[in-house]
C-alpha cells in the first residue's frame, strides 16, 4: 500500500506546478466538506470538526487529511492567545453499523522550546507522519469526519479574521519554502512563554457513540 506523497518531498518542479499540485489536493478536500463545527466546552478546551460527504476521504488520502488538520488548526487554534497548547487528531470512520469516533496518536504540542506558538513545517511533518502511520493500518477505511481537540493553558480568545483563502495561501507558502530547501517558515507568532510542560495528556478512549459535544 502506498500513501499520497508528501508535498514537501516532491520532486523539483516550478512554483506554478507545485501550486497546481497543491490546489488539486485542496480541491479534493473542499469537495468533501459538508459542514464544520467549533465548540468550546469550557475555557481551555476547543473542539473543531469537519463533517464529510460523498465521495468520502479514505484513510490513505494522507496529504488531504493533513491539509484538513492544518486548516482547522490555523482557523481555530492559532487565532487564540495561550501560554501553552497541545492537540489530538480524531477520525470519524464510516462502517456498516454506524460511525465510529476515536482519537489517533498522542498529543502534539503547538508550542516549541523557544516559547513561540507558530505553525511551521515541523508541525506539518508531525501531522503527516501520524496520518501516514494510520493509513497503513486503516488502508480501506473511509472517513465521514475529522476533528481536532485543543487543550490550552492561559487561553485568551482573540479571534483573527483570517479567511480560508488566506489560510490556504499561508499553508502553500509554508510548504513551498520547505520544498525549496529554505529555512522553515513560521506563519504567525501567537504568544511567548518559557514555562515547561509535559508532552503527555490523558488519551481519549475509542467509542462507538457520537461524541457528546456534537450531539444536537
Amino acid at each position: 500500500m502506498k500513501t499520497n506523497f508528501n508535498f514537501c518531498a516532491s520532486y523539483s518542479t516550478s512554483s506554478v506546478d507545485k501550486k497546481l499540485v497543491f490546489d488539486g489536493y485542496l480541491n479534493r478536500l473542499k469537495m468533501v466538506i459538508m459542514s464544520e463545527k467549533c465548540l468550546d466546552p469550557y475555557l481551555g478546551k476547543r473542539i473543531a470538526e469537519y463533517q464529510f460527504q460523498k465521495p468520502y476521504l479514505r484513510c490513505v488520502d494522507s496529504v488531504v487529511i493533513t491539509l484538513a488538520v492544518m486548516r482547522l488548526l490555523m482557523k481555530y487554534a492559532y487565532n487564540l492567545d495561550f501560554e501553552y497548547a497541545k492537540f489530538t487528531i480524531g477520525y470519524v470512520m464510516r462502517i456498516p453499523t454506524g460511525d465510529v469516533s476515536y482519537t489517533v496518536g498522542t498529543a502534539i504540542s503547538l508550542k516549541y522550546s523557544s516559547g513561540d506558538a507558530v505553525p511551521n513545517i515541523d508541525l506539518y511533518h508531525r501531522i503527516f507522519k501520524l496520518v501516514c502511520e494510520k493509513a497503513e493500518i486503516y488502508e480501506n477505511e473511509v472517513l465521514s469526519g475529522l476533528y481536532i481537540i485543543v487543550y490550552m493553558e492561559g487561553m485568551l480568545v482573540k479571534e483573527l479574521p483570517l479567511s480560508y483563502d488566506e489560510i490556504d495561501n499561508k499553508i502553500f507558502q509554508l510548504l513551498l519554502n520547505a520544498s525549496k530547501g529554505g529555512e522553515p517558515q513560521e506563519v504567525q507568532a501567537i504568544g511567548y512563554s518559557k514555562r515547561s510542560y509535559s508532552d503527555k495528556i490523558t488519551a481519549l478512549k475509542r467509542t462507538r457513540k457520537e461524541r457528546q459535544p456534537f450531539d444536537e
